[in-house]
């Protein structure tokens, strides 16, 4: 399950941020994730479910971005968004394309509760 140690990933940087900003707590955790990079939303869910407890993120929501695969032709110059498994031009049918969006896997945002004096 790559989910778990994405999500491991993910809070240690929440939480670095969060202590950096001596912020309270973490209010929510926004991610872009990619449909390409293939992460299973249960998991991920689950991941957070249990990576949160005892965490500056322990009252968190996550809220997650899902990116649609998007390409460019590279015969006609065509750009289609498209599923995961079906790569072709719509246009010419070429299957000479090159991925431009569907592989994100970020930290879009954070939400802290940061004290008055603190920002």
């Amino acid at each position: 399950m790559h989910e778990f140690s994405i999500m491991q990933s993910v809070m240690e940087n929440v939480e670095r941020v969060a202590k950096e900003h001596h912020a309270r707590r973490i209010e929510a955790i926004n991610l872009r994730i990619g449909d390409m990079t293939e992460v299973v939303q249960d998991s991920l869910d689950f991941a957070f479910e249990v990576l949160r407890q005892g965490t500056l993120a322990e009252d968190a929501t996550l809220h997650v971005e899902t990116i649609k695969p998007f390409s460019e032709c590279l015969d006609c110059g065509n750009t289609f968004e498209h599923e995961r498994t079906d790569l072709r031009c719509p246009a010419c049918g070429s299957s000479i394309t090159k991925q431009l969006k569907g592989h994100e896997l970020d930290i879009a945002s954070i939400e802290l509760d940061i004290p008055e004096n603190q920002s």
